[in-house]
């Protein structure tokens, strides 16, 4: 009988080892890890075992037929659908996991104080063991009479992981009807999303700015934040406008991660999963960094878009042209050239 692959590995593992008596050599092997390793893991749940009596309940009904066990378990897309309902409803504040000795299913249940406790989801009592098994749900106390549960770190690390994958999974094509599929584009699919109160989560006048570098960057053809700073002279004064619009904008966000999120968001398009994970950056950070930076770039487009008075002499895209390289300059920490 072959043990599903969508459970987690250190579970897999108990399972081949202690249901179908798999040593731990070969599962090393299989796995391309040590055997010390697979030993760890293994320990680890039985260690679980002992000191719970859900995941006590659940092997013991296992020992009758492993086979039997094995082949009533979940489809992979059931799996992840219960994984991700029962975590998502722990996460919630006072929510805890409950079961009982004898019974088949597990309740999610709302337990905040002065309130009358509700039962937010269910699931069977095996998988709730699969979970515990996994270390995504952790006891309070083994001794009670009602054993309950609640998410743990890890459990949360890996609801974040499958939330994001999910999110990834819905948005790499964005539809229309008239020109079919489109690719994906960070900055408006960001835009497009709405908080709890029906605000958007990026102020359409930011999304405005970021489109604004994105039309500089096609404009002046930038390859890379490296080349926009290197850009030369431009016969042709809307494309010097828009360098010198795009180096200040990159100069004024300074040294450090924020101008590669602009870049990512607006001109690259890159996921943004990949771009935190390049960068070393918290999950969910970078939009937080994007809001800050459309803001000092949105200064910029506004002081571009104003004629210096000092600068009569020279009008429209002259003027503005002379003032961003002058700016440019000052903050390159060199005397400008105009």
């Amino acid at each position: 009988m072959r043990v599903p692959s969508y459970l987690p590995g250190p579970v897999t593992a108990f399972i081949e080892h202690v249901g179908f008596g798999k040593p731990m050599r070969h599962l090393a092997r299989k796995r391309a890890a040590h055997a010390s390793t697979i030993k760890r893991q293994i320990d680890r749940i039985t260690r679980i075992e002992a000191g719970s009596p859900l995941v006590a309940a659940a092997l013991q009904a296992a020992d009758r037929d492993w086979g039997l066990w094995v082949a009533n378990l979940p489809s992979e897309d059931e799996w992840n659908s219960t994984c991700q309902l029962i975590l998502s409803r722990l996460s919630k504040r006072g929510a805890l996991l409950a079961w009982s000795s004898g019974l088949d299913t597990a309740a999610v249940m709302n337990s905040q104080s002065g309130m009358e406790p509700t039962v937010l989801a269910r699931c069977a009592s095996h998988i709730a063991a699969l979970l515990q098994m996994a270390g995504w749900i952790v006891p309070i106390d083994a001794k009670a009479r009602v054993f309950c549960l609640k998410l743990s770190p890890a459990g949360r690390a890996y609801l974040i992981t499958e939330t994001a994958e999910i999110e990834n999974q819905n948005t790499p094509q964005l539809k229309d009807a008239r020109h079919g599929p489109q690719e994906y584009d960070p900055l408006e699919t960001l835009w497009q999303r709405q908080n709890r109160q029906g605000q958007f989560k990026i102020d359409p006048e930011l999304q405005k700015v970021g489109l604004w570098i994105r039309q500089d960057a096609i404009q002046t053809r930038a390859k890379s934040l490296k080349t926009v700073l290197g850009q030369g002279e431009s016969a042709n004064s809307s494309d010097a406008m828009a360098a010198a619009r795009l180096a200040s904008v990159i100069q004024d966000l300074g040294p450090g991660v924020m101008p590669e999120v602009v870049w990512a968001y607006c001109v690259t398009k890159e996921p943004i999963e990949e771009l935190e994970a390049r960068l070393g950056l918290p999950t969910r950070s970078a939009k937080a960094l994007l809001r800050e930076a459309l803001i000092r770039a949105q200064l910029v487009y506004r002081r571009a878009s104003e004629t210096p008075s000092n600068a009569t002499a020279q009008t429209g895209d002259a003027a503005i042209l002379t003032l961003l390289k002058s700016r440019a300059a000052q903050r390159a920490g060199h005397a400008p050239t105009i």
